[in-house]
């Protein structure tokens, strides 16, 4: 206490204590800050609201679907229908068959997946993707469907299916879910720059945009004569 009544004396030590002063002020502001933008540290526990969608009517794997995936400037466009274990895939007038976790083309030949960014298309996915999520809110439209807000951190992604630990200050990814009035989820919008661009999947952004139809209304997918082999009722 006494050092610091000498430095109040001359104007050089009253100096020293004002951009001192400042010092300190800067550094607990940038702590502050750096521990709020943290979007892993979101209380999941406390976020009560968290499980309000259902996935039941998709994880009973018979729908037709659209996939849209908005990279940077450019579109891609993947449809299909699914039937239990059997999928069939259109993209740029290709036809791909999912048979259980196996990718084949039209003649029979295994592929790698035509699927772009496939972790958010898996339905098996879904549950923990909505459970690791921070609900934000809720929106009722007259004609009863619902619209859920979510945020989820870039970290948490990767930790949940890349095995990474990232520690990425950010701003988090957002997901939108489309619901029925009971709260069936039939669409899904990923808003994921954060993600792409922490990972260095895009130049500027990434958004997902799958719709679901026709629920429980899909026959049996007929597969080429080549394939029947590998398929399962």
């Amino acid at each position: 206490m006494k050092g610091i009544l000498d430095l109040r004396k001359t104007p050089r030590g009253r100096a020293i204590l004002f951009f001192g002063a400042y010092f300190f002020f800067f550094l607990l502001l940038i702590i502050m800050m750096r521990f709020s933008n943290r979007t892993s540290n979101y209380n999941y526990d406390d976020n009560k609201n968290k499980n309000e969608v259902s996935f039941e009517s998709i994880t009973n794997n018979n729908y037709v679907f659209t996939y849209n995936v908005y990279l940077d400037d450019l579109k891609y466009t993947f449809t299909g229908e699914r039937n239990g274990n059997i999928t069939k895939i259109n993209y740029l007038d290709n036809i791909y068959y999912k048979v259980d976790n196996t990718f084949y083309d039209s003649n029979n030949m295994i592929v790698d997946n035509p699927i772009m960014f496939p972790l958010f298309l898996d339905n098996n996915n879904y549950n923990d993707i909505c459970k690791n999520s921070y609900f934000e809110s809720k929106t009722v439209y007259e004609d009863s469907h619902l619209r859920f807000d979510y945020l989820l951190s870039t970290n948490t992604i990767n930790s949940l299916f890349h095995n990474i630990d990232s520690d990425y200050l950010e701003e988090a990814n957002k997901i939108i879910y489309s619901t029925d009035k009971n709260r069936d989820v039939y669409q899904i919008n990923y808003l994921l720059d954060s993600y792409c661009l922490l990972n260095n999947l895009c130049e500027k952004s990434l958004k997902l945009e799958i719709v679901y139809d026709k629920f429980g209304s899909v026959s049996k997918i007929e597969v080429p004569d080549n394939l029947n082999n590998n398929t399962s009722e």
